[in-house]
């Protein structure tokens, strides 16, 4: 999961984030981080905690975010997510947006069953290469809209393809 435009919505610069956008019920809170206004939906954090305790999903970070600021931030929004693994470049490599798919091919290689994996991340629509490697192998890609982050349609997804796992 990556962080800004996906976790946390990121609005382009002087826009508001009207209660209503997204879609969900309570609407988006702000947080500060250091000086950082961090807006983001409490009802996501929950249906994602939801989905960690179920014990049906994995969740991993995929973001240029040194991994110590995803754990604060996963801490400050009370998200589980402070022991999540984070995928990472390999040495040397370039944080430029193909280092995502190299490393989460990487740990996709020889899980079984393949496929059963959601990448999410906003900058996804960019990348041919990312949806065509997603589709040959059988994963679900989503790549919400930066400004809202993720959607609750999103989550209902996740939530679904869960549920019809053999665990």
């Amino acid at each position: 999961m990556d962080i800004d435009g996906t976790l946390l919505p990121l609005p382009n610069e002087g826009d508001p984030l009207p209660p209503e956008q997204g879609g969900w019920r309570g609407g988006y809170s702000i947080l500060a981080y250091g000086s950082m206004p961090i807006p983001y939906a409490p009802e996501l954090i929950d249906r994602l905690n939801a989905l960690e305790a179920s014990g049906r999903v994995r969740f991993h970070w995929s973001t240029s975010w040194q991994p110590h600021l995803s754990k604060d931030v996963a801490e400050l929004l009370g998200l589980d997510g402070v022991g999540w693994p984070a995928l990472v470049p390999k040495q040397g490599q370039a944080l430029a947006y193909s280092w995502k798919l190299a490393a989460i091919a990487r740990d996709q290689a020889g899980r079984r069953p393949s496929g059963k994996f959601v990448w999410l991340d906003d900058d996804t629509y960019r990348s041919s290469a990312a949806r065509e490697w997603v589709e040959q192998v059988g994963g679900h890609l989503i790549s919400p809209p930066p400004a809202s982050g993720i959607l609750p349609a999103h989550v209902e997804l996740i939530e679904r393809l869960a549920a019809a796992l053999d665990v």
